[in-house]
């Protein structure tokens, strides 16, 4: 699933001023979830603040994404991300490989089909008594609706 426009949902959220700050503040709720998980993917992982966030307390993590830029700014800083698409890592992946899985504001630009590909997928490689949390924009939310 590449994008039709390589870079510019990486511009884009640099042009709305997201930063690494805000991210970080926004992800950290979802790290009770995986403080129990050793080894843990973020799909679609963007400019992996999520990732960092895990290998700061210790947590074997990879982000995967086939942005160009957001990949380029997370290499630079040394963190484990994968450049390529989503659905291609997923499908090379042995079963039960992980026993965390995240993801942030993808789903929500999938077809329906895809969304249940991508739920099937994650729990395949999911071990059992996994975690998978997929966060996305809250629908009835007016900016969202807007946006």
């Amino acid at each position: 699933m590449e994008s039709q426009f390589p870079g510019m949902d990486y511009d884009f959220l640099r042009y709305m001023g997201v930063t690494a700050k805000n991210q970080r503040r926004i992800q950290s709720h979802y790290m009770p979830y995986f403080e129990r998980c050793s080894r843990v993917v973020d799909l679609a992982c963007g400019d992996a603040d999520f990732v960092e966030l895990l290998v700061e307390r210790g947590i074997e993590v990879v982000g995967v994404d086939s942005d160009d830029k957001a990949y380029a700014a997370t290499a630079a800083k040394g963190l484990p991300v994968i450049k390529q698409d989503v659905f291609e890592w997923l499908a090379a992946q042995p079963d039960a490989g992980f026993d965390g899985v995240f993801s942030a504001h993808l789903i929500e630009h999938l077809p329906y089909p895809k969304v249940i590909e991508l739920i099937e997928q994650s729990y395949r490689i999911l071990q059992p008594g996994g975690v998978l949390v997929l966060a996305t924009p809250n629908a009835r939310s007016l900016f969202y609706n807007l946006e």
